[in-house]
């Protein structure tokens, strides 16, 4: 997003590191780190050439972003065509959603705007071998096929922004109404060869001008009076005020912190746009803010530190009654308890939660502590149950390798007897 400059690194886990190579040679998006041990990969993104698809919806569909109906009937088309080649590179992915999905923007000055722009982008994926852990129920398991899971997206973005697309006269909206339902009717059980002809057949009849992106539904960008054009210069020194308060790189969460903070002053923002009076320059004030977002993210880590601490202890207790029923070692438990805890809270899947879209405050913008408090609630007990699919496979695994330690030393002085 113009003006958005900043970095956000999302983290993943993954299964398969050759299935992984593959799946970056089709699909690549900003400075990739893999590391093997822990099995994560990890994306930086420039927040200026890259969006995800679900901060889009979020935009447009909050009058923050604009776009003609024609860009988006391309827009939906582009992410059914490119889960089709995906597949027929042999590669799946079962974990997509719009958080996932990135718009790498070509063109520095092809890219969404709070007027309207030319856009040229390339689409990409992230997050194939990755479980949505931020979901507490049981779909965060739940694998479904792209080519599935595509079409409940483009469902979201239609039903989502539809209202927002601004055409040439009224008397068109019933025609944008028959396209959309058209689109949406049994969406679930269309196959993409199918979807995409039927995007080309409207595209097609309304006449779609590749040049300006636009079908004859659509108002021209020329003939149109915009007040947003005369309010770029004071909307751009709002977001880059926040920005610069905001972003400091020493702080590991902090994209997190930026982005509660840029949503948090987006409607007062979008009203100075759609406003026929000056822009008024809004008053941000990011102490308050900050200082909850920090302290319930300090209670969580502290809550989640100490969900870990006590199951590690039960596990413990569960290994040495097992293993004491054949062997007569003696286990120091505090020892082992401090270990497990400590490569626990450090493990990929919590760093998975620093995500910025793990933190649900977008759809609303309402920042308060009753807000914060709910997230991370949810947050927690989606923690909770990432946590505990690993600790047992922890606690065997060094329970064995102690074991293991120990008859060895006792063969060694058994040889030396």
């Amino acid at each position: 997003m113009k003006h958005f400059k900043y970095s956000s690194k999302d983290i993943y886990t993954f299964e398969n590191l050759d299935d992984l190579k593959r799946e970056l040679k089709f699909d690549n998006i900003g400075q990739v780190n893999i590391k093997e041990q822990e099995q994560l990969i990890e994306y930086i993104v420039n927040r200026e050439k890259f969006m995800r698809l679900s901060d889009l919806i979020i935009f447009i569909s909050n009058d923050f972003v604009r776009i003609h109906f024609g860009q988006l009937l391309i827009l939906v088309q582009s992410l059914a065509i490119k889960v089709q080649k995906m597949e027929e590179n042999m590669i799946q992915h079962y974990y997509l959603d719009s958080n996932r999905i990135w718009l790498h923007f070509i063109d520095l000055d092809q890219r969404p705007s709070i007027k309207y722009k030319l856009l040229d982008y390339v689409i990409n994926f992230t997050g194939y071998q990755c479980p949505n852990y931020e979901k507490f129920d049981e779909s965060v398991d739940l694998k479904i096929k792209a080519s599935k899971k595509i079409l409940f997206i483009i469902k979201q973005i239609i039903l989502s922004c539809y209202q927002k697309i601004i055409l040439k006269q009224n008397q068109y909206q019933q025609d944008k109404e028959n396209i959309l339902n058209s689109i949406l009717h049994n969406i679930e059980n269309k196959n993409l060869n199918d979807f995409i002809k039927q995007i080309d057949e409207f595209l097609e009849k309304y006449q779609y001008n590749k040049q300006k992106q636009i079908i004859n539904l659509d108002e021209d960008i020329h003939n149109m009076s915009d007040v947003r054009y005369d309010k770029q210069i004071l909307y751009w020194r709002d977001i880059q005020k926040i920005i610069h308060q905001e972003y400091t790189t020493e702080k590991e969460q902090q994209p997190i912190i930026l982005e509660y903070c840029l949503y948090q002053c987006l409607p007062s923002i979008i009203q100075q746009l759609n406003s026929t009076q000056e822009y008024q320059r809004i008053n941000y004030n990011p102490e308050v803010t900050r200082q909850m977002i920090e302290n319930t993210q300090s209670q969580i880590n502290n809550n989640i530190l100490k969900f870990i601490r006590e199951q590690v202890q039960s596990e413990i207790d569960k290994q040495i009654q097992y293993y004491q029923q054949f062997y007569k070692f003696t286990f120091k438990k505090d020892e082992i308890t401090n270990s497990l805890t400590n490569v626990l809270n450090n493990h990929v899947i919590l760093k998975y939660f620093n995500n910025t879209y793990t933190y649900n405050f977008k759809d609303n913008y309402i920042i308060n502590s009753d807000n914060l408090q709910y997230q991370n609630n949810n947050l927690f007990k989606a923690m909770q149950k990432a946590i505990l699919q690993v600790i047992t496979l922890y606690a065997d695994d060094y329970f064995a390798k102690d074991i293991k330690l120990k008859l060895h030393i006792l063969e060694l002085i058994d040889n030396l007897i």
